[in-house]
């Protein structure tokens, strides 16, 4: 639906005090388009900034996307997959390109990279506070078994999390090591997404 503007042979531009997506509602949102390209933002000083642009060149279209402070609710990724983060404000920028006629080519076709740092909100996939929590009762008995526990489940309190990497058709790698600081623990790992199956490494 995006590309379809595309098609109109006027300029246009249209703001909003308010605009509600899925549910949520942003304030101060501004729509332009002009004869090879749309532009989106919101300024909204509870839910933080937005600005997108796509720009068309034929049948490529190359996509800027940037936040800052930008305020998102629920979970960020599928909730299939076993680490997720959610209700957390996110600040950066990707970098996308694609080609097509159709929304499946549109979405099968794009590429690009993405720089994001997280601040705040939740980890789910790791339970670091829960065993802190319970730092008294480890032992050298079950310290293992607590730890392993710790990495399979649970949800731990996030500070930070910058990851870059490149996005293709669905698929996301990092490209160099994420950086992670939660209320007990520093990390730094890799990620890698592919066709739906998420791997990560952590130390």
């Amino acid at each position: 639906p995006l590309t379809l503007p595309f098609t109109i042979p006027a300029n246009v531009s249209l703001s909003a005090d308010r605009v509600i997506y899925n549910g949520d509602e942003f304030a101060n949102f501004v729509y332009s388009l002009k004869s090879n390209v749309q532009s989106f933002s919101v300024t909204d000083d509870q839910r933080g900034n937005l600005l997108a642009s796509i720009t068309k060149e034929q049948n490529k279209y190359n996509i800027l996307l940037q936040l800052n402070k930008f305020v998102i609710k629920g979970g960020l990724l599928a909730p299939t997959l076993p680490i997720n983060v959610s209700d957390t404000v996110i600040t950066g920028q990707a970098r996308l390109s694609t080609y097509g006629q159709i929304a499946y080519d549109i979405s099968y076709n794009m590429t690009g990279s993405i720089d994001l740092t997280f601040d705040g909100g939740i980890i789910f996939g790791l339970g670091f506070d829960d065993f802190y929590a319970n730092a008294q009762n480890v032992t050298t008995l079950n310290a293992e078994f607590l730890l392993a526990n710790a990495l399979d489940g649970g949800t731990t309190a996030l500070k930070t999390l910058h990851i870059v990497g490149d996005y293709n058709g669905g698929n996301f790698v990092t490209t160099q090591p994420f950086t992670l600081s939660m209320r007990h623990v520093d990390a730094v790992g890799t990620l890698r997404i592919t066709d739906g199956y998420m791997g990560v490494n952590i130390d």
